[in-house]
């Protein structure tokens, strides 16, 4: 699958890739940017409410230390009451925006570290999960039993990975290997294939 987050300059991003990659986290606040900006998301959010005149600017209302366009924390719990408004009017508009542009920040550097162990290949996938039914080839009795995975380990056995199940079909643990497949069809095959080369 094509990767959705990048560290790219935005000049070198496509509109897809900026729709992916245009909120952002830096020091651990939520960033918003396009073509034309690169700001903090709480801050494009203030300049929102002063230019659509719910809040009066810091030359307008001075320099007060006590107010949303100062305080971090009084803005986003103002923000938060400003939910209530919902979206037909502009001021729950604003705090709608603000609310997901912090959300989608977060999301994206989820999403980017999530990439990031992928192409380093620290990801895998497992070939089954618990409550899966797997058959059991015996080759020595040309047949199969049926058990469901209770449990799935993952060790290290002589340097290499091992994937364990614990199924109840017996007590007792069965390492994935060419005896265990996860359809009947499967297990039936590699019975045929054996019985022809026997």
């Amino acid at each position: 699958m094509k990767r959705l987050t990048t560290n790219k300059n935005i000049s070198d991003m496509g509109m897809l890739e900026l729709a992916h990659n245009c909120c952002y986290c830096k020091d651990g606040n939520a960033r918003y940017r396009d073509f034309e900006i690169d700001m903090d998301a709480r801050d494009l959010a203030r300049e929102l409410m002063v230019q659509y005149r719910h809040w009066k600017s810091c030359e307008e209302y001075g320099y007060d230390a006590d107010n949303e366009l100062l305080d971090n924390d009084i803005f986003d719990d103002t923000m938060v009451e400003n939910l209530i408004y919902g979206p037909n009017e502009d001021i729950g508009l604003i705090a709608l925006f603000y609310r997901n542009l912090w959300a989608m920040a977060d999301l994206r550097e989820r999403l980017k570290a999530y990439e990031d162990a992928e192409e380093q290949r620290l990801l895998f996938k497992l070939p089954c999960k618990v409550g899966d039914i797997v058959y059991l080839v015996d080759f020595e009795e040309n047949s199969y039993d049926v058990a469901v995975v209770e449990s799935i380990e993952l060790c290290v056995v002589e340097d290499k990975f091992e994937i364990l199940l614990n199924s109840d079909y017996e007590i007792g643990t069965y390492a994935f290997a060419d005896y265990v497949f996860y359809s009947q069809e499967g297990a039936e095959q590699a019975l045929k294939e054996m019985e022809s080369e026997g």
